[in-house]
């Protein structure tokens, strides 16, 4: 990156910027090519060559045993890689065949497991999270515990109410945040759904449980000048050291394993920074209608928020229409 005076910034610096977005998407695409070259492969390999490490791969011959998903995914690599390397321009895609389609339908069908997924917390874990947090927070404690007490406090909050992902939740500046009066305003520069990188901006008003104003309030009274990150680390003995760095899935995941380890819950390996945006699609499955969910969640399309609703709605739906239905045949007898 080159060097920046002032605080000007080159286009190169934006044109970096921008590929941090990216850069989980190119980690992956990657590994996985570099995987399939490592079993000695080559990317000018044939339709027959791609069948074979598929089917290997998926029995564990290869390593360890790869999913369905995992193969699927690094097929869209290797096309990806096709259609972007000039290195491969006007040479045929392997993988692009009927019979890979049939090779994946049948990978799916005696390969297939359901996906693992983040446990998602109670509305009952969140509001102790909530008030213990509150209580953390309070003046009788030290300035670290404060310190810490009221970021934890802010982010689990806004994190759940809108299921915010963990680079999102990292990628939120100090200076995004307004509050005005019992209403506060966050603009959200990056999220996955968002192709176009344009953001959004998501308002909090009106809440009567897990209300994120005061905590957002009490948090940013330790950041005044609005420098850097909304979700910094904060170091156990220094405060916050990196201001400018927002906090990363792994660090977003042990501070919810720690909190909820405070307040009794037990398996807390079951949670992860993941566990707000199931949450969410679980209560609000429960809650409220799909297009209201979606637009709380920011998720872009049914079949994805479907994923987060874990059924409950459709086990909802079925549980009332059994009560109706045996209320119906008692009256009717």
């Amino acid at each position: 990156m080159t060097e920046q005076l002032n605080g000007y910034m080159a286009a190169e610096d934006y044109k970096a910027a921008g590929r941090k977005l990216k850069r989980n998407s190119i980690a992956a695409m990657e590994s996985d090519l570099k995987r399939f070259l490592s079993c000695g492969y080559s990317l000018l390999c044939t339709t027959s060559d791609l069948e074979r490490y598929l089917s290997d791969s998926a029995q564990g011959l290869n390593g360890k045993p790869l999913s369905p998903d995992t193969l699927a995914r690094f097929l869209s690599s290797f096309r990806k890689r096709y259609r972007t390397d000039n290195r491969l321009t006007g040479i045929a895609d392997p993988s692009q065949s009927q019979s890979m389609t049939d090779l994946m339908a049948g990978l799916y069908l005696n390969h297939g497991k359901p996906p693992k997924q983040a446990a998602s917390l109670t509305m009952e874990q969140l509001q102790k999270l909530y008030h213990w947090l509150e209580t953390q927070a309070g003046s009788n404690n030290s300035e670290l515990t404060r310190l810490t007490a009221s970021r934890d406090w802010a982010l689990i909050c806004t994190a759940f109410w809108r299921g915010l992902r963990a680079d999102t939740i990292g990628a939120i500046r100090a200076d995004a945040v307004t509050v005005e009066k019992e209403c506060l305003s966050i603009y959200i520069p990056k999220e996955k759904q968002i192709k176009e990188h344009k953001g959004r901006v998501v308002r909090f008003e009106g809440w009567s449980i897990l209300n994120p104003v005061p905590a957002m309030q009490s948090w940013l009274a330790h950041n005044p000048q609005r420098e850097g990150m909304l979700y910094p680390a904060v170091h156990y003995s220094r405060g916050i050291r990196y201001p400018e760095k927002g906090m990363n899935r792994q660090q977003i995941t042990n501070l919810l394993r720690g909190r909820l380890l405070e307040i009794g819950v037990k398996n807390v390996n079951r949670y992860s920074a993941h566990s707000f945006r199931h949450s969410l699609g679980k209560w609000g499955g429960m809650n409220l209608g799909v297009r209201d969910l979606m637009a709380q969640g920011g998720w872009s399309s049914i079949k994805s928020v479907e994923r987060y609703i874990t059924d409950s709605r459709r086990v909802q739906s079925l549980s009332r229409a059994v009560k109706d239905e045996s209320l119906r045949l008692l009256s009717s007898t």
